[in-house]
């Protein structure tokens, strides 16, 4: 049995180091499509045309405003503007200070193209920035994924048109699988895709409220505005995220 151990132990420590040094790789070929750079989030490029030697001499080329001129301004709008733009195809793509994603040039920074809000937004077009939005690619075929308000939508990357084809003309409601005690959902963080499946969390507010799961699993939130307990969302798995609830798409 000792001698077991030691084979296990040693087997896992070498699986273990030859996964952190795949993941260690970075991205690759001068792009950068994930928000961390590589699905490892290693954020490291191995590109070394900038250096310690030559990195005090940069200068600032070219500056986009956090919303494109084509687009209405809103009157108030966040500027927490966090947004990590990805390179992909020569072509660089970012959340705008409302939530519509932009694709523009990298050496120029002129606008490609701008994703117009859907028809049944509301006026003046609320929305904040997220930190990312997801890429997807098989052959030609290539598409952005971003949050904004309660719905995620599929993007033609050439275009910046809806991909009708997906979930309701191009869109799914996250708020939706969350019952119907849920008034809101929200997320900054924005959508992560692995292989052929986008994923991606929700948030809630914690002030003044506390959460606990039962044994059934069920999910609750004591408010100090509440007269009760109620249920926050479908009951989760055993072992799930307390307080996080997990979306996936295929």
């Amino acid at each position: 049995m000792k001698a077991w151990g030691l084979l296990s132990a040693s087997l896992a420590m070498m699986m273990f180091a030859a996964s952190a040094g795949h993941a260690q790789q970075g991205a690759k070929g001068g792009e950068w499509r994930y928000h961390s750079g590589d699905s490892g989030s290693t954020k490291y490029s191995p590109l070394d045309q900038i250096n310690k030697n030559n990195v005090s001499q940069l200068k600032i080329v070219w500056r986009r405003p956090a919303i494109d001129p084509s687009l209405p301004k809103p009157p108030n709008y966040s500027h927490d503007f966090h947004s990590t733009p990805l390179m992909a195809g020569g072509v660089l793509y970012a959340s705008n200070g409302m939530g519509l994603v932009e694709a523009f040039n990298p050496g120029t920074g002129a606008t490609i193209w701008v994703q117009q809000p859907f028809g049944d937004e509301p006026s003046g077009l609320p929305g904040t920035s997220t930190r990312g939005i997801g890429l997807w690619a098989e052959g030609n075929d290539k598409r952005l994924y971003v949050i904004r308000g309660d719905f995620i939508a599929a993007l033609d990357a050439a275009t910046g048109k809806p991909i009708t084809s997906w979930g309701t003309n191009g869109r799914i409601n996250l708020r939706t699988p969350l019952g119907p005690r849920a008034t809101t959902y929200a997320n900054s963080s924005g959508p992560v895709v692995c292989g052929d499946v986008v994923m991606m969390g929700g948030s809630m507010s914690d002030q003044g409220s506390s959460i606990a799961v039962d044994s059934a699993g069920n999910a609750y939130v004591t408010d100090s505005t509440m007269s009760s307990d109620f249920p926050l969302m479908n009951p989760l798995q055993a072992g799930s995220p307390v307080g996080w609830t997990p979306f996936v798409f295929f």
